[in-house]
């Protein structure tokens, strides 16, 4: 199903958005099991690797840095985020609404302990 979308449109995808025919139930939906192969085809050749940079970049910086700095909070964002990217990909109704939350507090965490710009309680 997504070789087809992605060999008819591999430059540039189909568009997010675009609704794939399920053979086995019979209808078209957005929502599907293995869902890194529909946004590879979504994307196309040239999408694919800023989607794949904005998945996987704050997971490796994440974890080099939760090594340098020892900081706990961040490794247990990391491995939630992990394990989101892991549900997402085996089964997309279980982040079907919340994935990115994972994302951004592991991004605001990053940010945070890189930029040295802690706030102060008062």
């Amino acid at each position: 199903m997504y070789n087809n979308e992605f060999f008819a449109n591999p430059i540039f995808g189909t568009g997010f958005g675009y609704e794939f025919f399920d053979p086995y139930r019979r209808y078209y939906s957005v929502i599907f099991e293995l869902s890194f192969n529909q946004k590879i085809a979504m994307t196309g050749i040239i999408g694919t690797p800023f989607i794949l940079f904005t998945y996987f970049y704050p997971l490796i910086k994440g974890k080099i840095l939760a090594t340098k700095s020892s900081d706990i909070i961040l490794f247990s964002l990391v491995l939630g985020y992990l394990f989101a990217l892991l549900a997402d990909a085996t089964n997309p109704v279980l982040t079907q609404f919340e994935f990115y939350w994972p994302l951004y507090i592991l991004v605001a965490r990053i940010n945070y302990l890189q930029n040295g710009n802690f706030i102060k309680a008062a």
